[in-house]
């Protein structure tokens, strides 16, 4: 009974990329189609999961390093009176969860996004953006010093549809709120489902320097539903006419962990090093 939900489930998915996929190449009569698209530096409230970062600070009472490297990557973009309306692109991320010791670095965990997302805009203020595969996978690492919660369980993952609606009420504030159904889960079988709300302001005091505050919420339905919270505050420098970019933030989450099936809460505060290619 199980397979025949996860099948059926899988389908419906499948009918959703078809149907989009279809509805961008009958509207083409009218338009342009544009294989690999240019793409410029992206920072936004989107965007955080998939951003390059090393980050140095405190949790548990010790000192933690983190590194995320992730990218967007346009494959297809529709076209109509120079206006890009909808985009297909392919967005990856790896987290690594670094314990300093004795000069080396303990691998504590980490864990890999995949996702194949549209992108589009609904008038003037509002983008969506549509993830018919979002997947997750987390493993335990040769460092890890924790108790396991599942016996002869070293690695878990999920995969799930997730909708994201952006309002842009003024230039440099982004207001975001997106849902989650996870379809698929491997050592997961009590998450269900996720609500996402996220804050990101922008105030250039000149063209290359960038101040920036984001704050992130997180419900996660995983038997009941477990709120997390992040908060990164800081400053991009960009050359002249360049949407490269690199900075300094401060951050600060309380969140369940990710990469430990959802269940356990992951606390700190710490400096990160942005890069924007």
């Amino acid at each position: 009974m199980s397979c025949r939900i996860e099948i059926n489930r899988f389908s419906f998915t499948g009918k959703i990329l078809i149907c989009l996929l279809f509805a961008m190449f009958t509207q083409s009569i009218s338009g342009t189609l544009s294989l690999l698209p240019e793409k410029n530096g992206r920072f936004g409230v989107s965007s955080f999961p998939f951003q390059h970062y090393i980050h140095v600070g405190t949790q548990d009472g010790k000192t933690y390093t983190r590194g995320n490297f992730g990218l967007e990557f346009p494959l297809l973009s529709y076209t109509q009176s120079t206006t890009q309306l909808y985009t297909l692109e392919l967005a990856a991320s790896t987290h690594l969860v670094m314990i300093p010791k004795n000069l080396k670095f303990s691998v504590d965990n980490f864990y890999a996004t995949l996702a194949i997302f549209f992108t589009g805009k609904a008038g003037k203020l509002l983008k969506w953006r549509l993830y018919p595969v979002y997947h997750l996978s987390a493993h335990l690492a040769d460092g890890y010093s924790g108790d396991i919660i599942h016996d002869s369980v070293h690695a878990v993952s999920s995969e799930m549809v997730k909708a994201e609606a952006v309002l842009v009420p003024v230039k440099g504030i982004e207001l975001s709120a997106a849902y989650g159904w996870y379809y698929h889960t491997v050592y997961q079988k009590h998450l269900t489902d996720r609500i996402d709300a996220g804050l990101y302001c922008c105030y250039p005091f000149i063209p290359w320097i960038k101040p920036f505050l984001y704050a992130g919420n997180e419900f996660i339905n995983n038997r009941k539903w477990k709120y997390g919270f992040e908060l990164i505050a800081g400053t991009l420098l960009s050359g002249k006419n360049s949407s490269r970019s690199a900075g300094l933030a401060l951050r600060y989450f309380n969140r369940p962990d990710p990469g430990y099936f959802f269940e356990t809460y992951e606390k700190g505060f710490g400096i990160d090093f942005f890069f924007v290619p």
